[in-house]
């Protein structure tokens, strides 16, 4: 079967995972065979071994370049038994590599295979052929020879080229199980479900939506993350995950400016994905934070304060006698002077479920929940009746991306960070995170009622995190905590019973407790701390919001009027059932 090869100079390209030399000895032999050939290396850079990202790079690329001879070469089995081959497309192309899948991707997207055949006839190679350098002894020659107008059918009898080995997408309601095709250059994971298959899953998505992924790492326990849907990578702060539809029109999930595949610890070969809408249970909360787990290590919460702190300094007015603390008068707060985002009404936002104990039945607007409260004692000190303030819902991901809002404070478990700074605008803390103690129902610590009492424990806690700090500092256990890499370890290591209790913050463990081990409860939480760094959560606002002094004005009121201590009290403490220890 002859393809269509132009009349003129005819085309081939190269994409190979060689480097550079061996890509060019390459090239050689093809000059040297077809010397009028106009040959390209499309690249020599595809990750060793990485069959499917070798096939995906032809399926993306090729549609684009001329009709002609495209060698694509990842060979992990040279000099084994797989065929050599030559696949024949509708458009006309002539793909040459090995018979592993590689080809078959790009030529679907060719037109289809309309013919296929083994590199069998000596005259199409070279004379001596290795068992180790195909590229140069067989599927260069082979390229060159169809190139200068061999006709594929000669090169060899007729064959049945084998598909890629990738698992297909599995489609469930609200659920998707996706492949990781290969990891792009800049760290993304580029998944195995195009648009047709989100769809199927989850119909019409909006910018926003926030799905719980969950992956394996080397045959090790399962994690999760919180990761909206997006368009653009800038939708999302710095540093902050995004499933998105990439140019080829597949699935990726990445990292603004960051590299998803180190934030995942997980390599492409041989690892899935499974996203899940984020439709649970008003009544439990969702993880507080997102990527790669739900905690944040120590050094990325000291900087998150110091960033607060200048923050605070740069942008509050200040009086040249008294210092930061005059930008908190109540004139420059006059409900009237107040620039809102509608006249008279304070618009205030959160995430749709709202979870306990956050608020309550899933309805901000009672005023109850710690959140809930909280709203309401603000508003309160800024001069808003009730009535008065408006009520919006901003997903979690979307409330700190860049640009401008429509509202004027959010309110939704978000922790202050250097990254999100960079986009948006935080009040002080109106939370400071405390730990919680999850153990077993049953268990030998769950009616625990001292700190002293969790000396003998066997503890699990994350590396890296105040809560290991805590563990260390405050509890000072008999024997030396068990330290993982990350959260899910800890919280399976709890689950499988090696460890009699886990330290985390108090709000991964209402989601711990509601959502990750059932039949365990929280213990209660630790004292608050003296010294040190402490996360804490703050209302959130665009950059250059001129609320911001005002805002942090009212929480100090509500904290040395013991306003805000009474609030955490009633919703923190006694209603969650996590008790302060001894």
């Amino acid at each position: 079967m002859r393809s269509a090869m132009p009349q003129s100079r005819p085309f081939v390209s190269l994409a190979t995972d060689f480097g550079a030399a061996y890509t060019a000895i390459c090239a050689g032999v093809v000059y040297g065979i077809a010397p009028d050939a106009n040959v390209l290396v499309l690249s020599d850079e595809i990750t060793p071994f990485d069959v499917r990202e070798g096939a995906m790079l032809l399926r993306q690329a090729l549609p684009y370049l001329p009709v002609g001879v495209h060698v694509g070469i990842v060979d992990p089995g040279v000099g084994t038994s797989r065929r050599p081959l030559a696949i024949a497309t509708g458009r006309g192309d002539v793909l040459v590599g090995p018979d592993n899948g590689l080809l078959v991707p790009a030529a679907e997207v060719l037109g289809g295979v309309t013919g296929a055949y083994a590199l069998e006839n000596p005259a199409y190679r070279l004379p001596q052929v290795s068992t180790s350098f195909h590229g140069r002894d067989v599927f260069a020659p082979a390229a060159a020879h169809v190139a200068a107008g061999a006709d594929a059918a000669d090169l060899g009898a007729a064959v049945e080229p084998l598909p890629l080995d990738v698992p297909p997408p599995v489609v469930r309601p609200g659920e998707l199980t996706v492949p990781v095709l290969y990891t792009d250059r800049f760290g993304s994971l580029v998944l195995g479900a195009e648009p047709g298959d989100l769809a199927a899953a989850f119909g019409s998505l909006e910018p926003g939506t926030p799905f719980d992924v969950e992956w394996n790492v080397a045959d090790g326990p399962s994690r999760t993350a919180r990761v909206p849907f997006q368009l653009t990578f800038g939708s999302v702060a710095v540093g902050e995950p995004l499933l998105w539809t990439d140019s080829s029109g597949w699935l990726a999930l990445g990292v603004n400016q960051g590299r998803a595949a180190d934030a995942l610890g997980l390599a492409a070969r041989g690892s899935s994905l499974c996203a899940r809408s984020r439709v649970h249970d008003p009544r439990k909360p969702s993880p507080p934070e997102a990527f790669p787990v739900i905690r944040r290590p120590l050094v990325a919460t000291l900087a998150g304060a110091a960033a607060l702190a200048l923050a605070v300094s740069a942008c509050a007015p200040q009086d040249e006698d008294s210092g930061a603390s005059a930008s908190k008068s109540p004139a420059s707060c006059a409900k009237d002077k107040l620039p809102l985002k509608a006249p008279g009404k304070l618009t205030i936002a959160t995430d749709k479920p709202a979870f306990e104990p956050w608020f309550k039945d899933d309805d901000p607007s009672n005023g109850q929940g710690y959140e809930g409260a909280v709203a309401y004692a603000v508003a309160g000190k800024l001069g808003f009746t009730k009535d008065e303030v408006v009520w919006k819902t901003q997903s979690f991901e979307s409330s700190y991306a860049p640009g401008p809002k429509t509202f004027d404070f959010d309110i939704n478990q978000i922790s202050v960070t250097p990254a999100r700074e960079k986009a948006v605008a935080f009040s002080d803390g109106y939370y400071d995170v405390q730990q919680g103690i999850v153990t077993l129902k049953g268990g030998k610590f769950e009616n625990a009622k001292s700190v002293a009492e969790l000396g003998k424990a066997r503890i699990a806690v994350q590396v890296g995190t105040t809560s290991l700090q805590a563990v260390k500092n405050q509890i000072k256990p008999a024997d030396e905590p068990k330290i993982f890499n990350t959260q899910i370890d800890a919280v399976n290591a709890l689950k499988n019973k090696q460890v009699d209790v886990l330290v985390v913050d108090l709000p991964t463990a209402f989601y711990v407790t509601a959502a990750q081990i059932d039949d365990s409860k929280i213990v209660g939480q630790l004292p608050q701390s003296q010294g040190g760094v402490t996360e804490h959560f703050g209302l959130l606002m665009e950059r250059g919001s001129g609320l911001a002094g005002c805002l942090d004005q009212a929480i100090g009121q509500l904290k040395s009027s013991g306003e805000l201590a009474k609030i955490q009290q009633q919703w923190l403490t006694a209603s969650a059932c996590a008790p302060v220890l001894k």
